[in-house]
């Protein structure tokens, strides 16, 4: 199973500018009723290096005491992942400037419908509060964000 972050946004804008050889945005969510969940207008897909989600720091459900924080030495994270996250906060943080607003879903690939209608609650991130360098996506999560 591969993780899948569905974006959405107020901007109209074309979010493939932003695209990197870590980050990758393209307009088809693969997971139509997680999508569903989405509270903005525009969606996209947001995939990394790897083409699924998978290349991004993500908090699993069952570890969400943890919370944000920097990498650790206990719990090894790929370079490109962390690199890659790093690009996340700070287009986020673009958009949020611009007055967009933002959410999204954080789910494995598979997940049928019913598992996007139980995913874990929502989550109100303000994006500004948190340092670059400790956000990661929460898994199984709605997120909101917010500056």
């Amino acid at each position: 199973m591969c993780y899948n972050i569905l974006i959405s946004t107020t901007t109209s804008s074309d979010l493939t500018q932003f695209n990197t050889p870590l980050v990758a945005f393209s307009k088809a969510p693969p997971n139509q009723s997680a999508a569903s969940l989405l509270r903005h207008p525009n969606h996209w897909f947001l995939g990394s290096i790897h083409g699924c989600s998978c290349g991004f720091r993500h908090l699993d459900p069952d570890n969400e005491d943890l919370g944000f924080s920097e990498p650790q030495d206990w719990w090894p994270e790929d370079q490109e992942a962390i690199d890659a996250t790093l690009e996340i906060h700070d287009i986020f943080s673009t958009l949020l400037a611009q007055g967009e607003q933002l959410d999204c879903v954080d789910c494995w690939t598979e997940s049928n419908e019913m598992e996007a209608r139980s995913i874990h609650g929502v989550a109100d991130i303000n994006l500004r509060a948190i340092p670059r360098a400790c956000f990661r996506f929460l898994g199984g999560r709605h997120m909101r964000f917010s500056e």
